[in-house]
């Protein structure tokens, strides 16, 4: 966006955001209109590229304004006390489900962006959304009991990072959202099976 953007009154911002948010999550990058933007913000074209460079630097400013606020929202929400990084993974999915939940349409938008390998602007999505996890990742890690685990750091990250795009993908089209979990749960106690150094699974926790 354009620092003109932000001089907007609160209220203009949020319907761009909406009215941004909505297109994405019912089509593709590709697909996308921007007179359907327009037309939902109420707001010309001209209007609109006073603010933005291009469709792109649309859709990247409020693809990172969704991504920095799930992120947020987890880093606010875990429990740094936790040493077990699959319990926290549970912990996160269900954070996962509540924002599905509560904001649907940017739900959508961000399962659309990683979803969608040949749009013409995933690698810049996809290193939007590398960064920001870099930025935030030494606070969602904290407290981790690394030894706990047979396998190094990094490999534990390339599981825990599968798991996570596993669920991600399946939570657009599972409608049983509990089911969804479990089946999650399944999934992180077999895989610590094999990375555990002691038994015990996260399953055999109460997690809230």
């Amino acid at each position: 966006m354009k620092p003109m953007f932000y001089k907007l009154p609160p209220e203009k911002q949020a319907a761009i955001i909406a009215a941004v948010t909505q297109e994405f999550a019912l089509h593709h990058y590709d697909h996308a209109s921007i007179n359907q933007i327009i037309a939902a913000a109420a707001i010309s074209k001209g209007g609109l590229f006073k603010y933005v460079e291009s469709k792109q630097d649309l859709y990247l400013s409020v693809l990172e304004h969704h991504l920095r606020k799930l992120q947020e929202l987890q880093i606010l929400e875990t429990d740094i006390s936790e040493p077990d990084i699959f319990a926290r993974i549970i912990f996160q999915a269900r954070l996962s489900i509540n924002y599905y939940r509560q904001y649907p349409k940017a739900y959508q938008m961000l399962a659309n962006a990683f979803a969608d390998t040949h749009s013409s602007v995933y690698d810049k999505a996809n290193d939007l959304r590398n960064r920001i996890m870099l930025d935030n990742q030494s606070r969602l890690l904290q407290g981790i009991d690394w030894e706990r685990y047979r396998l190094p750091r990094e490999e534990i990250l390339d599981l825990c990072q599968w798991l996570n795009d596993g669920f991600k993908e399946r939570l657009r089209r599972e409608k049983n959202l509990e089911q969804l979990v479990e089946a999650l749960e399944r999934m992180v106690d077999a895989v610590q099976v094999g990375v555990l150094r002691t038994g015990g699974s996260t399953s055999d926790k109460e997690l809230t």
